[in-house]
């Protein structure tokens, strides 16, 4: 049984491990081909818009992904109207909640733009065209996660990688063929999320019926079992975001285009941690009885830190080559901030 339980996780673990590491890829693929398409007020203005938009995906979920979770592979649930009721309950929160907040941003677009972006109330237009992608965001998360529970690989990498290889192309078709700019690089991933939010509700239309909706105690519960986890997304979005909500207000747009590079770049860095903790977690956990285990951990820590540093540090040295290669020369001035940022992965590779 050991054996059995070993080869799913390790299955699983390569499954979505590499989904999620060709996704960053196939991102982090469009910057070298945006940088020299756009300026460099363009691409700080699309990079902050993205980055802070992310922050608002937790009020569209409201933490129901966990909520589902939660009460999926209750013990006593081993029925499927019970599981379709509970799956239908969560999907009804969500939607309620983007209604709620679409509602909200319309009424109030003006005071959250101030807020937000300061006197850069430019960004407000390409702002507003980004949050449409939100509540496809939320759904896409959606059933992606219905895929994970019930063991669905296959449907579960159509849908990720599907979006990420559609919204890449129809970026390079609008900014590169028809030269529409940054709003072209934003519309890109709203057109491809929206579409594939479609496609997943209705892969998962078995677990989706009105007539199966809890009663208003079921709803209860499972809105505040899912309002910590919501807060955490929120702030898990907001931590590596803040940045951006003083930097819009004390630099200018062409110095947040140079930020941005740096930031992508050093992603290149983050790409190492993602794969290493996919292979370490299931291996760790798997000897952390041992008597040896602490010693070896330190060594291994020790070494992969190491590592982190060596490769973060040849990126340094040859700062300049990657950037030019990677951006332009045009973005020189991003060699500035990318050893701070690679140090910072490096530690953060540690957690």
């Amino acid at each position: 049984m050991l054996k059995d339980s070993l080869k799913f996780l390790v299955k699983d673990t390569a499954v979505y491990g590499l989904a999620g590491a060709v996704t960053k890829f196939i991102a982090i693929f469009t910057v070298p081909i945006l940088a020299r398409v756009l300026t460099k007020d363009e691409f700080g203005a699309i990079s902050t818009v993205i980055a802070i938009t992310a922050v608002f995906v937790g009020f569209f979920s409201l933490g129901q992904d966990s909520a589902i979770a939660r009460w999926f592979y209750d013990k006593d649930s081993t029925d499927s109207d019970y599981r379709v009721k509970i799956t239908t309950t969560g999907f009804i929160v969500q939607f309620v909640a983007t209604l709620i907040f679409c509602v909200f941003v319309f009424f109030f677009d003006d005071s959250i733009s101030g807020i937000v972006f300061g006197k850069n109330s430019e960004l407000l237009s390409y702002w507003k065209v980004c949050l449409l992608s939100l509540p496809a965001t939320s759904f896409l998360l959606f059933s992606n996660n219905l895929f994970k529970w019930t063991f669905q690989r296959n449907k579960y990498l159509f849908l990720t990688l599907g979006n990420s290889l559609v919204s890449v192309s129809l970026t390079l078709l609008l900014v590169v063929q028809f030269r529409m700019g940054i709003m072209g690089a934003i519309i890109a991933p709203v057109i491809s999320s929206n579409v594939f939010a479609v496609v997943g509700l209705f892969m998962n239309r078995q677990y989706i019926k009105i007539s199966k909706l809890g009663d208003l105690s079921l709803i209860i519960e499972m809105v505040k079992y899912g309002l910590p986890f919501a807060l955490i997304i929120i702030i898990s979005a907001l931590l590596p975001s803040v940045d951006r909500l003083f930097l819009v207000r004390l630099v200018s747009m062409e110095m947040l285009g140079e930020y941005s590079i740096s930031l992508k770049l050093s992603g290149l860095l983050f790409m190492v941690i993602a794969a290493f903790r996919i292979s370490f977690g299931p291996y760790a956990f798997s000897i952390w009885k041992k008597p040896e285990s602490q010693e070896l951990f330190s060594k291994l820590l020790t070494v992969y830190f190491s590592f982190l540093l060596i490769v973060g540090g040849a990126i340094s040295v040859f700062g300049d080559i990657v950037i030019s290669i990677f951006a332009s020369n045009k973005y020189a001035q991003s060699i500035l901030v990318l050893p701070i940022l690679l140090i910072a992965y490096a530690v953060i590779g540690l957690r």
